[in-house]
């Protein structure tokens, strides 16, 4: 090649890298100015897991259910260990994979603690992407970013998997929304990664990826809409199992213990779904394979957790504040063998249900069908069968009917558009006990 030929193919290499820096510098431009991050527990979780100054022994990794339960000052003490949780919202099983790998490549991992929530079991829309970039937005680039990014973003969408910006363009022309993000990622508490709890406020981050919230399920709650649904054991997506054998694989390569486990969520929506039991075998059944334990805090014994009083719950699903520290606390003894297994859980819940004396949690649902006009609902009970209902509703114009006379019948429907009170009377079909009334507004 000649000397012009080679100056010429150097100029080209020049130009490109160029491009490239000003793509970059252009990108993360607009990230600032477009990018609303300001309120992201995950930022802050993520910058935390890359500046450490202690190197974290044991993680804790999942969905949201993760986040809000297990607090790092609680566990630092149980475990005797530095103690980490890298949760995000809905986080799915190919999320916690990227986590997992992200945290052994920072820090020398003895223990993660995995968990198993059956809502991220049976996803399958996988254009719908915040719960990756909940996670990616935040990883240092690397090679497992980039790998996760192509894995987890069908090709249409690898422009705002690493545009950052693209996702938020219509906000380009809106000068009060760009000035304003502008001056909340000037604050002190932004650039040095701090979160500022506002007065009043209910739901803050903590530290080390803990998150809480002290709201709780009002006493008169009887509605569950988490509950209708049961759980799609027949449709486990073959990317969750996929990613649970690559974390099992990935600790045995990497020599670092692994756990599953699943955190208490309101009795009554476990119950309502109904088929709880099942899907708690299939986990059992990769436990038992890849020879690794598995502990189901929803098969605690009441003495030891009520899962039943929402005085623990922020919602139907998610622990609250004194929740977690209560949970946070029973989770180490459990795993530091201070309470055995025996004395702690039941076998399945179903176990755990006629142990307990009959009892009804309120009402699963609604599932809103508009075209028909209709509401439907299930009565949410810890017996299978043998309680009767009575269900009157009186609506607000004072229209009173009678939806059923005592019956072991458990499903009834509402029109939409009619509010009033449900009269709900229990009891036992074999006459003991007393009957019970419960006064529930729809």
């Amino acid at each position: 090649m000649t000397v012009r030929g080679m100056k010429e193919k150097l100029k080209k290499i020049f130009i490109f890298f160029c491009a490239v820096i000003i793509f970059i510098i252009c990108g993360k431009i607009w990230r600032y100015v477009l990018v609303d991050d300001t309120k992201s527990y995950t930022r802050l979780t993520m910058y935390q897991l890359y500046h450490s100054e202690q190197n974290i022994d044991i993680a804790f990794i999942g969905s949201s259910h993760v986040y809000v339960s297990l607090v790092p000052e609680i566990t630092d003490k149980g475990f005797g260990k530095y103690t980490f949780n890298l949760g995000t919202s809905a986080q799915r099983m190919d999320g916690s994979l990227a986590m997992a790998k992200e945290v052994i490549a920072n820090h020398d991992v003895s223990h993660i603690y995995l968990e198993m929530y059956y809502g991220m079991a049976s996803e399958k829309d996988r254009t719908q992407l915040t719960n990756t970039y909940i996670i990616s937005d935040y990883m240092k680039p690397s090679l497992r970013k980039l790998t996760y990014l192509l894995k987890t973003s069908p090709k249409e969408y690898w422009v705002n998997s690493f545009i950052l910006a693209r996702r938020e363009w219509t906000n380009f022309f809106d000068a009060d929304y760009v000035k304003d993000l502008i001056m909340k990622k000037s604050s002190d508490s932004y650039k040095n990664h701090q979160w500022v709890r506002k007065e009043g406020q209910t739901a803050y981050y903590v530290d080390r990826g803990f998150a809480t919230n002290e709201s709780r399920i009002p006493e008169d709650t009887f509605w569950n809409e988490a509950a209708y649904n049961a759980i799609d054991v027949e449709h486990i997506s073959d990317v969750w199992r996929d990613s649970l054998w690559k974390i099992i694989e990935l600790c045995r390569k990497k020599k670092v213990q692994l756990t599953l486990f699943i955190t208490p969520i309101s009795e009554s929506t476990i119950v309502g779904k109904g088929n709880y039991d099942s899907y708690v075998q299939e986990v059992r059944v990769i436990a038992g394979q890849a020879g690794i334990e598995l502990y189901d805090f929803n098969l605690v014994k009441p003495e030891y957790f009520p899962a039943r009083d929402g005085a623990y719950f922020k919602d139907e699903g998610h622990l609250n504040t004194q929740g977690a520290r209560t949970f946070s606390q029973l989770f180490c003894d459990a795993l530091t063998g201070k309470i055995s297994r025996e004395q702690l859980f039941f076998h399945s819940l179903e176990e755990k249900m006629l142990y307990q004396e009959p009892f009804v949690y309120g009402i699963a649902g609604p599932s809103v069908n508009e075209a028909e006009g209709v509401k439907y609902a299930r009565m949410i009970a810890n017996r299978d069968g043998g309680i009767e209902y009575r269900i009157m509703a009186v609506s607000e114009e004072g229209n009173e009917r009678m939806i059923q006379d005592f019956s072991q019948n458990t499903e009834f429907s509402l029109p939409v558009e009619e509010h009033g009170i449900l009269y709900v009377d229990w009891r036992m079909e074999d006459g003991s006990g007393d009957t019970t009334a419960l006064q529930i507004s729809y």
